[in-house]
């Protein structure tokens, strides 16, 4: 009953944002310049999927376990997995109902939908380091002071999860050839998660949905700026970092310790580091080039036409002087020497 209530409210915080950014689009006069603009991005990243447990007062106290600086127990060990990626997305753009006049100017948001990806491991001592025991203390003991992880427990996982969000930067810097970007991410991952012993599945999520919450920092660098013209026009090479934040959601696993009492929420956070391309594309790309298309060919044909107009009236006159010159060759030549004065007759 708390896990769906919990759900439920995430749910409506998730759907309260993509209504407020849908409301926003809507009341702007560009609402199709908002979202002509399409991201795709592929790349290689590093990814550091962590899972873990919150620890109680008397673990924190009195475990022999690592506890970490918020009070959590990491149950796998640290595995920065190598791996490809690609990503859907709309390109930053001003946030609703603020725009893009003074401090909005240094504010963007946008949407991205992650490739599935796919995680394997191994949880140690979880939900507890398989002694069984139905004495209280010794079972709480057991949790306090668990079995080396060599020699512990072990359960297998297979965690695939897809991810979608919201980011919101502030501060966002950007000039023609480069941007840079601090955000938060707000989102839903949907996941499949496995559990493992052996051969026996011990637990198992399907299309479950998890709250998300995450840091992102991201650089980007136009390498477009060197092809003018062609398919790499808008193409940035971009560096980007997100790190989930801790103690958000739990994960839907129904499990119980061998005392009979339910083990522990388990929780899920991970880190990228990614670096790729982005490449804007513009959804209404065909019909802004065959009005370019047309507006060339006019050109062109104008130009043809001013050509031949020019051609012809060079040729006119080529044809007037040529006649002019006939004209002047056909007139006889003109006597240079001078009249000889007549006699004057006289008569008787």
């Amino acid at each position: 009953m708390i896990r769906s209530s919990v759900f439920r409210v995430q749910a409506c915080f998730f759907a309260c944002i993509l209504a407020t950014m849908a409301l926003g689009l809507a009341g702007c006069d560009s609402f199709q310049q908002r979202l002509r603009f399409l991201d795709l991005s592929a790349g290689a990243e590093f990814s550091d999927a962590r899972f873990y447990v919150r620890a109680g007062a008397p673990e924190r106290t009195l475990s022999s376990r690592d506890v970490n600086y918020d009070g959590t127990v990491d149950l796998n060990r640290e595995q920065s997995k190598l791996d490809y990626f690609y990503s859907v997305g709309f390109f930053p753009g001003p946030v609703p109902f603020v725009g893009s006049d003074g401090i909005g100017d240094y504010m963007r948001m946008s949407f991205t939908l992650n490739s599935p990806r796919t995680f394997r491991g191994t949880l140690h001592n979880y939900p507890d380091d398989g002694r069984v025991t139905t004495n209280p203390m010794t079972a709480t003991t057991n949790l306090l002071f668990p079995l080396p992880d060599a020699i512990g427990r072990r359960t297998e996982f297979v965690f695939e999860e897809y991810r979608a969000y919201i980011t919101l930067f502030f501060p966002h810097f950007r000039s023609e050839n480069w941007y840079f970007g601090i955000g938060h991410s707000f989102g839903q991952s949907r996941y499949n998660l496995d559990l493992l012993e052996g051969t026996n599945r011990v637990a198992s999520s399907r299309n479950a949905w998890m709250a998300l919450h995450a840091l992102q920092v991201v650089y980007g660098y136009r390498i477009g700026r060197f092809f003018e013209e062609g398919l790499f026009h808008q193409t940035y090479l971009y560096f980007e970092l997100i790190a989930d934040s801790p103690n958000r959601t739990r994960l839907d696993v129904n499990l119980q310790r061998a005392d009979g009492l339910p083990a522990a929420s388990l929780y899920y956070r991970n880190t990228y580091t990614r670096i790729g391309i982005r490449k804007t594309v513009d959804l209404w790309t065909t019909d802004s080039v065959v009005k370019e298309r047309e507006e060339i060919e006019k050109q062109i044909e104008e130009e043809d036409r001013r050509a031949d107009d020019e051609q012809g009236a060079e040729e006119e006159k080529n044809k007037e002087e040529e006649n002019e010159a006939g004209e002047e060759k056909e007139k006889p030549a003109e006597s240079t020497e001078p009249e000889q004065a007549q006699p004057t007759e006289y008569l008787p």
